[in-house]
């Protein structure tokens, strides 16, 4: 078991997590990092988005309160994120909409290996090399800024180990987790973005661990548990195919400190041992809905998909933010850059379709719909998008991602050795169930007029008979029914067909499609849909089914998801499914789980995860959340305390959990 000290700094972790907030922060230190950054926006070099991050940094560096606690073994604070709108009125005024105080997409896995390999010295002296230019003026600003940040944390005698961290490479465990932590904080005041994410954990930080097996274990928890401070889906990689300590003392130390964050992926392959399946069924099993299960050779041949070398994919493969496939330290992944629905699409193109003799003449519409709608409008809208984001900079980072120093550019001007446009699309069950029911209704059994199903869909089913009888309709996605199969794998392969291009007068990047959305599903309100949805009702999740499925046998849902051409969606095919606490904790329980995940893994699944929740344990938790200040809850590509999440995300995870996902 984990000590008594780390067992509390556990508890503080939780305490510090308020009601209605995923993360711990503070907002002092949120007030701070809002006028650093309005006063960096009001530098006159800072027209230039290289220079106003430069500057953002240097007074990051030199003004932000160093966080040093007596007895932490990892210093400085990531609290600070996400300031509030108000904040920043307090230090801009009526100023504000005119200045530019710039983001960037984060979504990425920066090079910490290389970091720990040269060091902040090592990284300058590449940046120094470069021509002259505003981007070696920048980047060398940037480094030179993140040196004095260290140094300041090194200024008290808890601390003055760390000092040495600007200068040279770390030497052992503490520095190197230590140097990680910083270089987290420092792009989270660059950015100030979401799932700047660790990449492959356990194989880089194998040759730091050596000693005393329960002092690092411990250094470790303090490390991880850091990373519940002012963001949420930082994902950490367990990659190694041999088991390595790492491995196994990441999933022990989510487990008994019963951490949200960060989150845990496991690349899951043949060679996996029992040990291994073992120790990460257990994690899942103490029900923080981590870590999440990767077919590595389905993730591979996914990023393959692109035109990738296959030695350099199967060496850096990483996961960004929620379930996001990119090469860490060398990728401009962009993984959430542009989303669809492609239930939505179906439903614009199923109000205006003409009558059709069968169902396949209008199912092959909607496939030419589809391919003139991303060839004329969605591809050039992500041309458009690269073009907006181009106007963010990155100096810091750009330090931290191959082919940006060497081509003499910053990430957000394509300097990366890969640029990558994610491409999210979400409701595929919703709308293959609609696609379905247009085909049994209104072709097999000639029940009404595709005119009359038009109009009925456009009331938004006023005909309630007719919304009952299309909600139970058989043959739905995630039965595995092998029409609707079938049907599903076309459409995402056709979907891949079409999108998988780089768009006209676009970026220098090459699209990645995920069938997910975060958040999009339950949040935009989307018309009715023949499946029997009315209008504003939940869509489906990643590639899990529709709401309508009869009876939810996981199986099934496994056997639909494999269908679909999971080698073709690099940036994410998320499947979600609910455990009984009862089944998990049960030895019998962990044998099949591992039989079920090592088999959905061997034929060819991508992502798999689930929670050990109950749905009236989660009711009772939204209506007395002081009695369930541990509950921790799989919101999406993440975990979060449940009680940190908002209500109408607490109503949606109760529902998917009455329905088994």
């Amino acid at each position: 078991m984990i000590s008594e000290r780390l067992s509390r700094l556990a508890e503080k972790a939780r305490a510090e997590a308020p009601t209605g907030d995923r993360m711990r922060r503070n907002p002092a230190e949120q007030r701070e990092f809002a006028r650093i950054m309005v006063e960096a926006a009001r530098a006159p070099e800072s027209a230039h988005p290289l220079r106003e991050k430069a500057r953002r940094l240097e007074l990051f560096a030199a003004e932000f309160p160093v966080t040093v606690q007596a007895g932490d073994r990892i210093h400085g604070s990531q609290r600070f994120t996400f300031p509030s709108r108000e904040m920043f009125e307090e230090f801009a005024g009526a100023a504000l909409p005119e200045l530019a105080i710039r983001g960037n997409a984060g979504h990425i896995i920066p090079g910490y290996p290389r970091l720990l390999a040269e060091g902040v010295a090592g990284a300058r002296r590449r940046a120094e090399a470069m021509p002259e230019g505003v981007e070696k003026e920048c980047f060398c600003r940037g480094l030179d800024a993140f040196g004095r940040f260290i140094r300041r944390h090194g200024a008290t005698p808890e601390s003055a180990w760390v000092a040495a961290l600007a200068d040279r490479p770390p030497a052992e465990l503490r520095e190197a987790l230590q140097l990680i932590w910083f270089a987290t904080i420092f792009l989270h005041a660059e950015g100030c973005a979401a799932a700047v994410s660790l990449g492959r954990f356990d194989e880089y930080i194998l040759p730091f661990w050596r000693g005393d097996e329960l002092a690092n274990l411990e250094l470790l928890g303090e490390f991880l548990l850091k990373f519940t401070e002012g963001e949420e889906s930082q994902n950490l990689l367990l990659a190694g195919e041999e088991a390595n300590p790492v491995f196994f003392a990441v999933l022990r130390a989510m487990r008994e400190t019963r951490s949200w964050q960060p989150s845990i992926s496991a690349a899951v392959s043949e060679r996996w041992t029992a040990a291994q399946f073992e120790a990460a069924v257990a994690l899942t099993a103490a029900g923080t809905g981590q870590p999440a299960y990767f077919g590595a050779a389905t993730v591979c041949r996914a990023l393959e998909s692109l035109g990738l070398p296959e030695e350099e994919v199967r060496r850096d493969w990483g996961i960004v933010g929620c379930y996001e496939a990119s090469l860490g330290g060398s990728s401009y992944a962009l993984t959430t850059a542009q989303g669809g629905a492609v239930n939505q699409w179906f439903g614009e193109f199923f109000s205006g379709a003409a009558e059709a003799a069968t169902f396949g003449e209008l199912y092959r519409g909607f496939k030419a719909h589809l391919a003139a709608f991303a060839r004329d409008e969605f591809l050039p809208l992500c041309a458009r998008r690269w073009r907006e984001l181009a106007g963010q900079a990155s100096p810091f980072l750009s330090c931290l991602v191959d082919g940006c120093i060497e081509n003499h550019r910053s990430l957000e001007a394509g300097g990366a050795r890969h640029n990558f446009f994610g491409l999210n699309l979400m409701g595929l069950g919703t709308a293959v169930d609609s696609l379905l029911a247009v085909k049994t209704l209104v072709f097999e059994r000639r029940q009404l007029t595709l005119a009359q199903f038009q109009e009925a869909v456009a009331r938004d089913f006023a005909d309630e008979a007719l919304l009952l009888q299309a909600r139970a309709l058989p043959g739905k996605y995630g039965s595995d029914d092998a029409a609707s199969n079938a049907l599903a794998a076309d459409l995402a392969g056709h979907l891949a067909d079409c999108l998988h291009a780089k768009p006209r007068a676009g970026p220098p990047a090459t699209t990645s499609l995920g069938l997910f959305w975060f958040g999009a599903d339950i949040n935009f309100e989307m018309a009715a849909t023949p499946d029997g949805r009315r209008g504003g009702d939940p869509i489906s999740y990643g590639v899990g089914p529709g709401h309508f499925l009869a009876h939810y046998q996981p199986t099934a849902i496994l056997n639909s998801a494999l269908a679909l051409p999971n080698r073709r969606c690099p940036n994410g095919n998320p499947l979600q499914l609910r455990l009984d606490a009862p089944l998990a904790a049960a030895v019998e329980g962990r044998n099949a789980l591992t039989e079920l995940i090592a088999d959905f893994v061997r034929r060819g699944g991508f992502h798999l995860q689930f929670n050990v929740l109950s749905p009236e344990e989660m009711a009772d938790a939204q209506r007395h959340p002081e009695r369930h200040r541990d509950l921790v809850v799989r919101v999406s590509g993440y975990s979060a305390l449940f009680t940190g999440v908002d209500r109408h995300w607490q109503d949606v995870l109760i529902e998917r959990a009455r329905m088994g996902i």
